[in-house]
């Protein structure tokens, strides 16, 4: 007498167990879905923490060295970027604008010349006159740079638009 194998059964068993694993595998891609987005946003808007906050009182007792590096620091906090990536050599959308808006600041409010922005940048003194013509137009015509670089102007405590004198 042959025995006849119960295959409903197995196929109920295994038909949970896929189940079972489906679940699971949508589990835990909604779960790296949203660290996957975390890590996104952390890259997107790094949280920069710098020793000490830009203080525009200081501003007239420091070295020239000091003032560039004080700007700096306040472009990369509201740029969102960090220094290594606005001394760089990405030429990211928003890099770009907030390294321009660097040397433009640096040129016009502070009056350094192309050469001394550019050594800092590790760029050409071409490159900073590109910068500052290309900065000049973004902030005439450009609602981001302008609200950027009105911020920045807040921080700085600069309070008046100087004439361009490149």
């Amino acid at each position: 007498m042959t025995v006849s194998k119960d295959y409903f059964r197995d196929y109920v068993k295994e038909k949970s167990k896929n189940s079972r694993l489906s679940n699971d595998i949508m589990r835990m891609r909604a779960f790296y879905e949203k660290e996957i987005a975390s890590l996104k946003n952390e890259l997107i808007c790094p949280r920069i923490t710098f020793k000490a906050p830009f203080n525009a009182k200081m501003a007239d007792n420091v070295s020239r060295l000091d003032l560039m590096n004080s700007v700096l620091q306040v472009c990369c906090e509201v740029g969102a970027i960090t220094p290594g990536t606005l001394l760089g050599r990405t030429r990211d959308g928003d890099v770009v604008l907030v390294r321009h808006m660097f040397s433009y600041i640096l040129r016009i409010h502070y009056h350094f010349t192309f050469a001394q922005i550019g050594m800092k940048l590790g760029r050409d003194h071409s490159s900073i006159i590109h910068a500052v013509n290309t900065f000049s137009s973004w902030k005439a015509h450009d609602k981001h740079a302008r609200a950027v670089y009105n911020k920045a102007l807040g921080v700085l405590e600069i309070t008046e638009d100087y004439g361009q004198s490149n």
